[in-house]
This record gives C-alpha cells, structure tokens and sequence, in this order.
C-alpha cells in the first residue's frame, strides 16, 4: 500500500497508520509533494490529503484501488472506497464520487489508535489540571493567542502543553512565557492517552484528537484552529460535546459534557474493514 497524506500535522498520518493497522497491511508513506517528485506503483493507495491533484487521482484510479479519508469534500473524487467518520449523510458525496464507489460513514468509522481506551478517563470534579494540545503544526500559533487572550483565567490551573513536532512558533510562546507566573509545563509527548489519563480536563483544537477525547471520555474546550475543522465545530456543539470557548461556562457544565461524551459513541466498525481482503486488496 502507498500512504499519500497532506503534510498539515500529526492528524493525517495518524488517521491513516490507525486504518493499516486494522487493514493488518503495511504501507510507504508520502507527502502529496514527494510522491508526485517520485511516483510509486502500487495496487492500492490510501490518500487523505485536500491538495492531491485531481488529474493524478484519476490515473491512479484507471489502474488500481483507491480509498480516501476525507472530512472536508471540496471536489470530485476518484476512488472505489470513501471514508468519513464526520457525516453518515450519503448526499453530501452525492455527484463527487464515482458510481461504485463504497461509502463508510460515521464515527463507527473513526479511526481510532487501540491505545485510547474506550472510557479511560475517570470523572474528576476538580478541575486544577488542564491539557492543552492543539496538534502538531499549530500554523496560526491559536496556543499564544490562547495564553494572550485568557492568561487571567489560565494563570490558576497547573497547565500542561503538548507541543507538536511541527510547532514553529516555540521562540515566540517561550518569550511571553517570561512574564507568565502561573504553573506550566511544555512537553512533546508520543502517548498522547497518558496525557489525558493525567488531566481534570483539557483544551484541544477540532482534530483528530478531538474525537479521540470523546472515545476516552475526556471534557475538552474545543476551539477551531483550521477550515477543514468547520464540520467537526459544528457537530460538537450541536451534540453538546463542547461549548463555544469560554472557559467558565465550560467548567461549570463539565460534568453535563462528560455525561454526554461517555454515551455519544460506542459501536465501531473498523474490524469490518478486513472486508477489502475479500476483494483481493
């Protein structure tokens, strides 16, 4: 299998390395720009990028399988399997995806890392340790904006903050940390599931981890750091899985919000995957 994957942060690759693991296949993995410097023959591709060129999509699907991990549709794609764990509604792909192609929608179909246990995390009334991880590029640097913004409010939680391996803005938040006077801590961090376990609650951004906190059952105060999180803003607060981002009101109801992530989702289907062995993937 060949992995084309949009270099926006760990949630693409992440998404994708969770699908191989249930496909039990292995895979080389590709930027969309270095597989189009060096194009590699493959029987099947797995793809979850927004930039991956219409035309080369379309050659591919002439001479083999294609699945894509999609969220955010914005043009015609060619593939014979479409996954979309944000919608279970078919309309939203209709006239975008070819004829035959098999659709698998929901969050039954999140692609979540077995390591994030279902319900890990254990309710805590207090609310003194905070996590805030927003991914591993941060392009727009939401987390000083964040600090700048609520540095009042945040100065009295026992804050930890995962700093992605793509993070360019570390200089920048260190320098205003200089004046910060509340407890913190920066760390990167490979098991993510550890800091949740460690956490009262958390801030994160409308990625992939957002869905993640909800398997564990972790409270988040979500914000949208990218377009392509719209939908996944939008659910949330329709299902009362967050609130907008005000931190008061999200502590007072945090209990109602862990009430409702805990029951949100508990069928998954991903297992049901090995059904492309029966087509000969």
């Amino acid at each position: 299998m060949i992995v084309i994957y949009q270099n926006l942060g760990l949630g693409h690759i992440k998404r994708c390395q969770v699908l191989i693991d249930y496909l039990k296949m292995t895979a080389q993995f590709f930027t969309v720009e270095d597989f189009l410097k060096n194009k590699i023959n493959s029987d099947f591709y797995l793809i979850d990028a927004y930039n991956f060129p219409e035309e080369e999509e379309k050659k591919l699907y002439q001479k083999s399988k294609i699945m894509v991990i999609s969220d955010y549709p914005t043009r015609f794609r060619y593939c014979n399997y479409l996954l979309d764990y944000s919608t279970n509604d078919k309309n939203k792909y209709d006239k975008l995806i070819p004829k035959t192609c098999q659709l698998f929608l929901g969050l039954s179909y999140f692609p979540i890392n077995k390591n994030f246990v279902k319900n890990g995390w254990k309710y805590r009334n207090e609310n003194k340790k905070l996590l805030i991880t927003l991914g591993g590029l941060d392009p727009n640097n939401f987390l000083l904006k964040i600090f700048k913004k609520h540095k009042q409010e945040l100065i009295q939680f026992n804050i930890r903050v995962i700093i992605g391996s793509n993070y360019k803005h570390l200089d920048e938040f260190k320098n205003f940390l200089r004046d910060y006077s509340g407890m913190i801590q920066l760390k990167k961090s490979n098991k993510l599931w550890e800091e949740y376990i460690w956490c009262d609650w958390c801030i994160g951004a409308f990625g992939v981890s957002s869905y993640e906190r909800v398997w564990m059952g972790v409270p988040s105060l979500n914000i949208k750091i990218a377009e392509n999180q719209k939908d996944n803003q939008i659910y949330f607060i329709k299902n009362n899985l967050t609130y907008e981002f005000n931190i008061d009101k999200f502590l007072k109801s945090k209990n109602k919000i862990f009430e409702n992530i805990i029951n949100h989702f508990n069928n998954h289907k991903l297992y049901k995957l090995n059904l492309f062995k029966k087509n000969n993937i």
